[in-house]
């Protein structure tokens, strides 16, 4: 059974996938199934997907901030982290550590007020650009965040994905050639 942390002044939560203890240390370990190409990158770059790295820097920051009230006799204070990548493919691993630190929850923590505010005042908050530069595909793609949010489409207009794949059709064409693009 997956492990509930939560941060109710922000109504925000999660579930963790896994929690070790290795040689008295709790370790908690995010697992996360990619296909073959995207593995091969991770194999090469040794970095996680930002959202995962986000992911598992919000459970650490809750735990070792407040502990877990199922866990009483569990010390999170020196919880470290990892991210497991599984090759769905032929189920090869990758384990990524994360570095926590204050610093490094920041944006999350920033991220979480932004979206607590807009809550509050009955605001949406801003949109995210549609079209990113996926670093581990070396082109442009329609942003993650937008394409699994079932609001996106009130926030940006019904006609967004049309407009994004458009959009990330010609910045792919211009990489191709060389041209650079400005976004106006």
């Amino acid at each position: 059974e997956q492990l509930r942390v939560e941060a109710p002044e922000y109504e925000a939560s999660g579930k963790v996938d896994l929690i070790l203890d290795e040689g008295g240390r709790p370790i908690l370990y995010e697992i996360k199934s990619t296909n073959s190409f995207s593995f091969k990158y991770k194999i090469k770059n040794k970095k996680p997907q930002p959202q995962h790295l986000l992911q598992t820097l919000f459970y650490l920051w809750r735990l070792r901030k407040t502990g877990h009230p199922e866990l009483p006799g569990v010390n999170f204070s020196n919880l470290e982290g990892r991210i497991i990548y599984v090759s769905r493919d032929d189920l090869n691993r990758l384990i990524i550590p994360v570095s926590y630190s204050e610093e490094a929850v920041k944006p999350i923590v920033n991220q979480l007020e932004i979206l607590n505010n807009s809550w509050k005042k009955d605001e949406l908050p801003s949109v995210p650009e549609p079209v990113i530069f996926d670093e581990e595909r070396g082109k442009w793609t329609i942003n993650w965040v937008c394409d699994f949010c079932a609001y996106h489409e009130l926030c940006a207009g019904r006609d967004w994905r049309a407009k994004a794949e458009q959009e990330v059709k010609e910045r792919n064409a211009a990489l191709e050639t060389g041209v650079k693009t400005i976004n106006i």
